[in-house]
Order: structure tokens, then C-alpha cells, then sequence
């Protein structure tokens, strides 16, 4: 398969004057999240054992490619999505069921075959924005680590959440990112209820992170994907020992 380079990327800071604060965290963040290392092989594990042979799965800034090549021997077929280009081991020959694109995933659309993402970003500031993406395309099920920054856990995207309201007390995600615990009365907890988990909507945190996206300088808006298409003279193979022409996501 060949490797894309799709230029769609807005500067970092774009839309926010020299002096101003985003509604967001500081660009520190921003780094932290568009750099990339390798986890430990009990992450990369987790990840696999989730994995079935049916599965289309979209690795979400797939760094070097070194889980991406041992998932491809496990699903039908993998959509690995890189952010820098130097990250790609060249030169490189690919598997028939591995595509490699480089490009913004906050940008760029997502394939529609997609079942299964796959999102090892402990530092990620846009999971709201790529659960938004993904459900969008019918995937199913999320892999990620991005929400409790330590295991990686399943979200099924198939089930709606349930209201943040109608939860009592216990622990919770919130489709935003965020993760907390309800209190409640002390007599009321019990060991089955710190134990279970409820996937939640409309959390405290969703209205800042909403209000991020509605700021005027936020980069990658549903506006800012939609006005971008990728144009296929912007398709190219970054490496020569990769057969030469385009595929489309």
C-alpha cells in the first residue's frame, strides 16, 4: 500500500492574536500532545488482546508504525494516521492491509470502513472531537488510554451514554474525556458500586470543552475540516521504495 501526505494542517496557533489565552490549556499542552513515544509492551497488549479478525481499525497517531505492523496480523485491515512524517521508518514496505497516512487526524476525515479506533495519547486535548469522528463513520469501539492516561480501556460507541444527571454516585467517563467520581451519602457506597463504571454525557467539563471549540481561533473546527478537502495533488509516497499513485481513505 502507499503512504498519503495529506497537507491540511493549520498552524498551531492560528486564530488567536500574539497576546491572547485560548479558553484552553497553555500551547505546553499542545505540545505534549503532538509528541509521540513508545509505550510499554503491556499497552501495546491490551490493545491486541481487544482486537478481532474482522476488524478495520484507525490508529490514531500511529507514531513509527511498531503497533500498527503487529495489528495489520490481526484484523482485516489497518488505517494508520501520523501527524509527522519523519516518524515513518523509510524505506518501508507495507503490508497489503496496512495504509499509512500522514496528516492531522483533527482535520482530516476518517475512513467510512472503520469498526475499531485505536487512540494511545495520554496527553490528548481533542477526545471529544475523534469520539464526535468516529461515531460519525459508524466505528463501534474505541481503544484508548486518553481518558484515565494509564490502562487502556473499551468504549463501546455503539451505546448511548447515559446523562451525567441520572448518575447518584460512583465513577464515570464522560464522552469529552473528562473522568471523576459522584459522591454521595457515605453509607450509600458499597463495593459493587465503587467498582462499576458508567459511561456519561453532558459532564461539568463538557461546557468548557465545548466553549473551546466555539472560540473563534479554534483550529479545527467542523468548519475548518469542511473548508479544507484534500486535494489529490497534495497525495504523495514519501518514500521511494513504496510503489508510486494514491488510495483514497
Amino acid at each position: 500500500m502507499k503512504v498519503r501526505d495529506c497537507q491540511v494542517n493549520p498552524p498551531p496557533n492560528a486564530g488567536f492574536p500574539a497576546t491572547a489565552t485560548p479558553p484552553f490549556p497553555a500551547f505546553l499542552a499542545s505540545d505534549w500532545e503532538e509528541a509521540w513515544a513508545p509505550y510499554d509492551e503491556m499497552t501495546y497488549q491490551a490493545v491486541l488482546d481487544h482486537l478481532r479478525p474482522e476488524d478495520r481499525v484507525l490508529d490514531i497517531g500511529a507514531g513509527d508504525l511498531r503497533l500498527a505492523l503487529r495489528m495489520v496480523r490481526r484484523t482485516a485491515h489497518v488505517h494508520a494516521l501520523e501527524l509527522h512524517a519523519k516518524l515513518i521508518p523509510s524505506p518501508l514496505s507495507l503490508p497489503a492491509n496496512l495504509s499509512v497516512v500522514i496528516g492531522d487526524a483533527r482535520a482530516l476525515p476518517f475512513p467510512p470502513d472503520v469498526t475499531v479506533g485505536v487512540l494511545l495519547m495520554r496527553h490528548c486535548r481533542h477526545f471529544a472531537h475523534y469520539v464526535e469522528k468516529l461515531q460519525a463513520v459508524g466505528c463501534r469501539r474505541l481503544l484508548t488510554n486518553a481518558r484515565w492516561g494509564m490502562d487502556v480501556e473499551e468504549i463501546d460507541l455503539s451505546v448511548p451514554a447515559q446523562p451525567f444527571e441520572s448518575l447518584a454516585m460512583g465513577w464515570y467517563g464522560c464522552r469529552c474525556g473528562a473522568v471523576g467520581f459522584v459522591p454521595g451519602a457515605p453509607e450509600a457506597l458499597t463495593s459493587e458500586l465503587e467498582a462499576r463504571f458508567h459511561e456519561v454525557a453532558s459532564c461539568p467539563q463538557c461546557a468548557s470543552v465545548r466553549a473551546s471549540r466555539e472560540h473563534p481561533g479554534y483550529p479545527f473546527r467542523r468548519s475548518e475540516e469542511a473548508a479544507h478537502p484534500i486535494p489529490a495533488e497534495r497525495s504523495r509516497t514519501v518514500s521511494p521504495a513504496l510503489p508510486t499513485g494514491r488510495y483514497s481513505l
